[in-house]
């Protein structure tokens, strides 16, 4: 038994402590992709708090993950409020919503904010880079280099590789446009 399950088995549930220890052990089925059980144990936690932020953000990340997007948008509406001190996390919060559905345009707005205003935590730094260079999108890279020299970062790995081939596609799609348009004045004459 892992220790977040252990400590969460072994807690009476009149104990105080009962609830962040089933908290603590949702987020570690979490971590390791048990999703299923994770949705198990965070109806009992909806059962026993509600209206607990944690709990709320844990069924946003669920809903997520499990593709159920009418739910996100429950949650999304409940943390309004509960984050309005913490708007980074509801924008990264959202950033997953949006990339589950493959909405670009507003990972793109989110990243924006982000990079502009919020301010990256480096905890999910990496998460939020993954996601922003899984896009082919010129808009996006540029925001992801912008933020890397503001905050005199570089890509490790196969990012920057990829930024670069996209910055190369990019420029042989707008060299093609223009010989394209040239080509088509040229006929009409």
């Amino acid at each position: 038994m892992e220790s977040k399950e252990k400590k969460y088995r072994t807690t009476s549930k009149k104990s105080g402590k009962y609830v962040k220890h089933l908290e603590e052990y949702v987020v570690d089925l979490l971590s390791r992709g048990r999703v299923v059980e994770a949705l198990h144990y965070h109806k009992e936690l909806c059962s026993l708090k509600p209206d607990r932020t944690r709990v709320i953000e844990l069924g946003y990340e669920l809903s997520i993950r499990t593709f159920r997007f009418d739910e996100a948008e429950y949650y999304d509406r409940e943390l309004l409020d509960k984050l309005a001190n913490n708007k980074k996390r509801l924008i990264f919060l959202r950033i997953k919503l949006y990339h589950a559905l493959h909405n670009k345009n507003m990972v793109a707005s989110c990243l924006k904010w982000f990079f502009d205003e919020g301010g990256v935590h480096e905890k999910n730094r990496d998460e939020i880079l993954d996601i922003a260079l899984s896009y082919d999108s010129h808009g996006i890279d540029k925001l992801v280099l912008q933020y890397l020299q503001k905050q005199r970062l570089i890509l490790g790995g196969g990012g920057m590789k990829k930024l670069k081939r996209n910055a190369v596609q990019a420029l042989v799609d707008g060299l093609s446009e223009v010989c394209n348009a040239k080509l088509s004045c040229g006929k009409s004459s």
